[in-house]
C-alpha cells in the first residue's frame, strides 16, 4: 500500500475531541513499521499525530491513534484495525475510549497542482 503524502481528517461528532483532531496532516516519520502523519497546523499551541501502535502485551492498545504526541498516555481517538497499514477511512472511536462515531472521516488529501 503506497504512503499517503496527506491525509484530512473531518467530521468528527465529538466536541471533546473535534478541533484537536480535525485538519490536514502530512507523512511525518514512522512508528512500529507504519507511517506517523504529523498535523501541519497546531490547535492552541499543540500538535496531533495520527500513528500506529502495536501493544506487545496484548491486542488492546493496538491499532491506530491521533493524539498529541507519539505513544504518549493523552489521546483522543481510536481505531483498532491492527492490519491496516494506512489509517482507516471509517470506524474510529471518538473519543478514544467512546463509541464509533459514524461521521469521522480519514481522507487521503490529493495535493493541488504545483
Amino acid at each position: 500500500e503506497a504512503i499517503p503524502k496527506l491525509l484530512r481528517v473531518v467530521h468528527c461528532s465529538d466536541d471533546s475531541v473535534s478541533a484537536g483532531v480535525h485538519g490536514v496532516y502530512a507523512h511525518h516519520s514512522v512508528n512500529h513499521g507504519r507511517p506517523v502523519f504529523k498535523r501541519t497546523t497546531q490547535y492552541k499551541g499543540i500538535d496531533a499525530f495520527i500513528y500506529f501502535w502495536r501493544d506487545d502485551e496484548g491486542d488492546e492498545f493496538s491499532g491506530w491513534w491521533i493524539a498529541p504526541s507519539v505513544g504518549g498516555e493523552d489521546v483522543w481517538v481510536f481505531h483498532a484495525d491492527a492490519g491496516s497499514m494506512v489509517p482507516p477511512e471509517a470506524g474510529w472511536h471518538a473519543p478514544h475510549d467512546g463509541d464509533v462515531c459514524k461521521t469521522m472521516r480519514v481522507h487521503v488529501e490529493m495535493p493541488g497542482p504545483g
